[in-house]
């Protein structure tokens, strides 16, 4: 009878001994953050959390007239060359707080080149010659200008509120030039068509 007991005792304690080990495991694996076991962190109303941007379309800007040539060749394509010249320049531009300081510019134009992964250019040269070559079509006309593409951003100041969420505090427009000098091209007979 004593054996029975002992023997039932040691099987309720090893029963215990694994109930107890996979309670342990198991608070380890479902521990929750904002247990009693840490503090409360609440988060803190009117921290700045830096800047972000949004994109809001682009405008193409015309640095030159418009060069046209025709393949007169009936039956096969021909390479055809453009010297083409700016007779204007243009400028990124900036709005808002922004525009106060060369430093904020920079710090705007900074911004927006890590976030969208693109180059920004500071101006285009007004009399500055480049070449552009085109495959034309048989007995067509190639047409080609210069322009320069530029997209619009909002810059905003993000801000933390008490409930965790973020505002958004607008705080100026940069008109960035993100392509400086792009060749619009198009083809047709009647050498008419609106270089793009």
């Amino acid at each position: 009878m004593r054996n029975a007991r002992s023997l039932s005792l040691g099987v309720a304690m090893a029963a215990g001994l694994v109930i107890a080990q996979s309670g342990s495991a198991d608070a380890q694996v479902t521990e929750n953050p904002s247990s009693a076991h840490r503090p409360h962190q609440p988060c803190q109303p009117g921290e700045y959390l830096g800047k972000t941007a949004k994109r809001k379309g682009q405008t193409r800007i015309n640095l030159s007239g418009v060069y046209s040539k025709r393949n007169s060749n009936p039956k096969s394509e021909s390479t055809l060359s453009f010297a083409e010249t700016t007779t204007k320049s243009t400028t990124t531009t900036f709005s808002g707080s922004i525009g106060a300081s060369g430093k904020e510019r920079a710090k705007a134009i900074k911004l927006i080149e890590g976030q969208f992964k693109i180059d920004v250019s500071k101006a285009t040269l007004k009399n500055r010659t480049l070449t552009n070559t085109m495959v034309v079509r048989p007995k067509y006309y190639g047409r080609t200008s210069l322009q320069s593409i530029k997209t619009k951003f909002y810059v905003y100041q993000k801000i933390s509120r008490g409930d965790c969420s973020t505002s958004y505090v607008y705080i100026g427009s940069v008109n960035a030039i993100t392509s400086a000098y792009h060749f619009a091209e198009c083809q047709d007979k009647s050498n008419a068509c609106r270089p793009y």
